[in-house]
Protein backbone atom coordinates (compact mmCIF):
# COMPACT_ATOMS: atom_id res chain seq x y z
CA UNK A 1 0.00 0.00 0.00
CA UNK A 2 1.40 3.32 -0.88
CA UNK A 3 1.75 6.18 1.52
CA UNK A 4 -0.58 9.38 1.04
CA UNK A 5 0.55 11.97 -1.09
CA UNK A 6 2.12 14.67 0.92
CA UNK A 7 0.51 17.77 0.62
CA UNK A 8 3.12 21.38 1.26
CA UNK A 9 2.03 24.77 0.65
CA UNK A 10 4.45 27.31 -0.56
CA UNK A 11 3.62 31.04 0.32
CA UNK A 12 4.39 33.94 -1.87
CA UNK A 13 4.30 37.52 -1.57
CA UNK A 14 5.52 40.15 -3.99
CA UNK A 15 8.81 40.31 -3.41
CA UNK A 16 9.50 37.09 -2.73
CA UNK A 17 12.56 35.03 -3.49
CA UNK A 18 11.95 33.82 -6.65
CA UNK A 19 14.21 31.41 -7.82
CA UNK A 20 14.05 29.76 -4.42
CA UNK A 21 10.40 29.27 -4.43
CA UNK A 22 11.14 27.70 -8.05
CA UNK A 23 13.84 25.08 -6.55
CA UNK A 24 11.61 24.30 -3.81
CA UNK A 25 8.82 23.37 -5.94
CA UNK A 26 10.82 21.83 -8.65
CA UNK A 27 12.40 19.42 -6.09
CA UNK A 28 8.58 19.28 -4.17
CA UNK A 29 6.94 17.95 -7.05
CA UNK A 30 9.59 15.97 -8.48
CA UNK A 31 10.10 14.25 -5.01
CA UNK A 32 5.80 13.37 -5.75
CA UNK A 33 4.16 15.97 -3.07
CA UNK A 34 0.97 17.84 -4.32
CA UNK A 35 2.67 21.39 -3.76
CA UNK A 36 0.30 24.78 -3.55
CA UNK A 37 1.71 27.88 -4.22
CA UNK A 38 -0.77 30.43 -2.34
CA UNK A 39 -0.40 34.14 -2.86
CA UNK A 40 -1.03 36.23 0.09
CA UNK A 41 -1.49 38.92 -2.01
CA UNK A 42 -4.93 40.01 -3.70
CA UNK A 43 -3.37 38.82 -7.12
CA UNK A 44 -2.85 35.52 -8.30
CA UNK A 45 0.62 36.88 -9.82
CA UNK A 46 3.71 38.10 -8.36
CA UNK A 47 6.37 40.40 -8.90
CA UNK A 48 9.43 38.73 -6.85
CA UNK A 49 12.19 40.35 -5.44
CA UNK A 50 14.54 39.80 -8.50
CA UNK A 51 11.55 40.94 -11.10
CA UNK A 52 10.76 37.18 -11.91
CA UNK A 53 6.91 36.61 -12.39
CA UNK A 54 5.08 33.77 -10.54
CA UNK A 55 1.94 32.77 -10.59
CA UNK A 56 0.28 31.00 -7.61
CA UNK A 57 -2.05 28.18 -7.60
CA UNK A 58 -4.78 29.92 -5.63
CA UNK A 59 -4.92 32.47 -2.93
CA UNK A 60 -3.54 32.03 0.94
CA UNK A 61 -7.88 32.14 2.14
CA UNK A 62 -8.30 29.01 0.09
CA UNK A 63 -5.95 27.00 2.24
CA UNK A 64 -7.07 28.05 5.85
CA UNK A 65 -9.48 24.71 6.03
CA UNK A 66 -6.96 22.79 4.21
CA UNK A 67 -3.96 20.56 6.49
CA UNK A 68 -0.74 20.32 5.51
CA UNK A 69 2.49 17.94 5.97
CA UNK A 70 5.14 21.19 5.22
CA UNK A 71 4.63 24.94 5.12
CA UNK A 72 7.60 27.18 3.49
CA UNK A 73 8.05 30.52 3.84
CA UNK A 74 10.83 31.56 1.03
CA UNK A 75 12.62 35.14 1.76
CA UNK A 76 13.16 38.15 0.06
CA UNK A 77 12.18 41.94 0.73
CA UNK A 78 9.94 42.81 1.13
CA UNK A 79 8.10 39.79 0.45
CA UNK A 80 9.23 38.38 4.26
CA UNK A 81 7.46 41.56 5.99
CA UNK A 82 4.24 40.95 3.37
CA UNK A 83 3.96 37.02 4.96
CA UNK A 84 4.19 38.27 8.22
CA UNK A 85 1.63 40.95 7.75
CA UNK A 86 -0.99 38.28 6.35
CA UNK A 87 -3.49 37.19 9.61
CA UNK A 88 -4.65 34.20 7.28
CA UNK A 89 -1.29 32.79 6.50
CA UNK A 90 -0.32 33.70 10.81
CA UNK A 91 -3.32 31.73 11.51
CA UNK A 92 -2.50 28.28 9.42
CA UNK A 93 1.01 28.67 10.59
CA UNK A 94 0.28 28.92 13.88
CA UNK A 95 -2.26 26.03 13.77
CA UNK A 96 0.01 23.55 11.77
CA UNK A 97 3.07 23.91 14.04
CA UNK A 98 0.88 23.48 17.13
CA UNK A 99 -0.06 20.09 15.53
CA UNK A 100 3.45 19.50 15.45
CA UNK A 101 3.93 19.26 11.43
CA UNK A 102 6.85 20.36 9.45
CA UNK A 103 7.78 24.05 8.46
CA UNK A 104 10.63 25.77 7.15
CA UNK A 105 11.82 29.40 6.16
CA UNK A 106 14.95 30.76 5.04
CA UNK A 107 16.39 33.87 4.22
CA UNK A 108 15.14 36.74 5.68
CA UNK A 109 11.67 34.76 7.07
CA UNK A 110 12.85 32.89 10.05
CA UNK A 111 13.57 36.54 11.69
CA UNK A 112 10.93 38.59 9.93
CA UNK A 113 8.40 36.01 9.99
CA UNK A 114 8.86 32.55 12.27
CA UNK A 115 10.49 35.00 14.95
CA UNK A 116 7.32 37.55 15.03
CA UNK A 117 5.18 34.84 15.11
CA UNK A 118 7.02 33.12 18.51
CA UNK A 119 7.33 29.91 16.20
CA UNK A 120 11.02 29.80 16.82
CA UNK A 121 11.14 29.41 20.77
CA UNK A 122 14.06 27.80 21.95
CA UNK A 123 14.90 25.90 18.74
CA UNK A 124 18.21 26.84 17.36
CA UNK A 125 17.56 28.62 13.96
CA UNK A 126 19.66 30.68 11.03
CA UNK A 127 18.80 33.03 8.88
CA UNK A 128 20.00 35.78 6.56
CA UNK A 129 23.22 37.11 8.03
CA UNK A 130 22.17 40.83 8.05
CA UNK A 131 18.87 40.00 10.00
CA UNK A 132 20.63 37.36 12.28
CA UNK A 133 20.28 39.84 15.89
CA UNK A 134 16.83 39.52 15.43
CA UNK A 135 16.51 36.42 16.49
CA UNK A 136 15.95 36.95 19.82
CA UNK A 137 13.73 34.19 21.34
CA UNK A 138 16.28 31.49 19.60
CA UNK A 139 19.07 30.31 19.75
CA UNK A 140 20.83 31.58 16.77
CA UNK A 141 23.08 29.50 14.62
CA UNK A 142 25.79 30.84 12.09
CA UNK A 143 25.19 27.81 9.76
CA UNK A 144 24.26 27.31 6.03
CA UNK A 145 20.98 25.56 7.45
CA UNK A 146 19.54 24.43 10.64
CA UNK A 147 17.31 21.42 11.40
CA UNK A 148 15.78 21.39 15.11
CA UNK A 149 12.81 19.13 15.82
CA UNK A 150 9.95 20.38 13.15
CA UNK A 151 11.49 23.63 11.90
CA UNK A 152 14.32 24.10 9.51
CA UNK A 153 15.85 27.35 8.53
CA UNK A 154 18.06 28.92 6.08
CA UNK A 155 20.98 31.48 5.41
CA UNK A 156 19.61 31.58 1.67
CA UNK A 157 20.61 32.38 -1.31
CA UNK A 158 23.44 29.74 -2.09
CA UNK A 159 21.89 27.00 0.68
CA UNK A 160 18.99 26.48 -0.77
CA UNK A 161 19.28 23.28 -2.18
CA UNK A 162 20.35 22.54 1.03
CA UNK A 163 17.36 23.26 2.92
CA UNK A 164 14.85 21.88 0.37
CA UNK A 165 17.07 18.54 0.03
CA UNK A 166 17.31 18.31 4.11
CA UNK A 167 13.28 19.42 4.42
CA UNK A 168 12.00 16.93 1.76
CA UNK A 169 14.21 14.08 3.56
CA UNK A 170 12.26 14.82 6.44
CA UNK A 171 9.32 14.93 4.82
CA UNK A 172 9.20 12.15 2.51
CA UNK A 173 12.09 9.70 4.61
CA UNK A 174 15.51 9.92 3.27
CA UNK A 175 15.15 6.31 1.64
CA UNK A 176 12.31 7.48 -0.69
CA UNK A 177 13.99 10.62 -1.38
CA UNK A 178 17.12 9.11 -2.43
CA UNK A 179 14.68 7.06 -5.23
CA UNK A 180 12.90 10.07 -6.65
CA UNK A 181 16.52 11.77 -7.18
CA UNK A 182 17.74 9.07 -8.72
CA UNK A 183 14.84 8.88 -10.71
CA UNK A 184 15.58 12.57 -12.10
CA UNK A 185 19.18 12.21 -12.74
Amino acid sequence: MEAPQKKVLVTIAYGSEGSDVVTLVDLFSGGGALVTVASVENDIQIECSSFVKLVADTFISECESQIFDLIVLPGGMPGSERLRDCKVLRKIAEAHAKEGRLYGAFSEAPAVVLETWNLLNGCQATCHPSFMDQLSSTVAVDARMQVDAMVTSSQSPGSTLDFALSIAAQLFGKKMLNEELLKLM
